[in-house]
């Protein structure tokens, strides 16, 4: 599976619409929130990105993932408890239903372009065995652009070293 071309950009101005249709770009708006500022009653349910950091990621994060979050994690500490040392942090960002999207298909598409990102940036996850759904993200992209807009925090930075972002971080594809 190869990589799709993407850019990431400075700060863009905030999008009211989430598809601008006489450019025909989708804007996926998402804000990442460190683990520890995240309320564990408002994850029920919902889809999300997330981003693992294990007690031995220094510049890469150890997981990049998509799903009902909840599900997900659970998951993780059943199936891959041997890939993940403890204590474990990260971020999320949880997904609204993006007007003609559905959450999950916004997740597996920041999924994919966030490992995309990581890959280009040399910070690729350690762990992570699939390449995310770039079929899907390719699909998209043969009828127009995605742009993807993140507020709150850089997933790829390490937790212990988190900040807020000043501006918007842009990935277009």
């Amino acid at each position: 599976m190869g990589m799709l071309e993407c850019r990431v950009s400075e700060p863009f101005p905030p999008a009211r619409s989430t598809l601008h249709a006489a450019a025909n770009v989708l804007v996926i708006p998402v804000e990442f929130l460190p683990f520890s500022r995240c309320n564990i009653g408002e994850l029920f349910g919902l889809n999300g990105v997330y981003v693992l950091w294990d007690a031995r990621a220094i510049a890469r994060p150890t997981y990049i993932g998509e799903g009902n979050v909840l599900v997900r994690f659970g998951n993780h500490a059943r199936r891959d408890a041997r890939k993940f040392f403890r204590p474990l942090d990260g971020y999320i960002a949880l997904i609204d239903d993006v007007k003609y999207r559905s959450s999950k298909t916004c997740a597996r598409i920041i999924e994919r372009l966030l490992l995309d990102v990581s890959t280009d940036t040399d910070r690729a996850p350690t762990v992570n065995v699939s390449s995310g759904h770039g079929s899907l993200v390719r699909t998209l992209c043969a009828s127009g652009m995605i742009r993807v807009r993140i507020t709150g925090y850089d997933p790829l930075v390490p937790p212990r070293a988190a900040r807020p972002l000043r501006g918007d971080r842009i990935i277009e594809a």
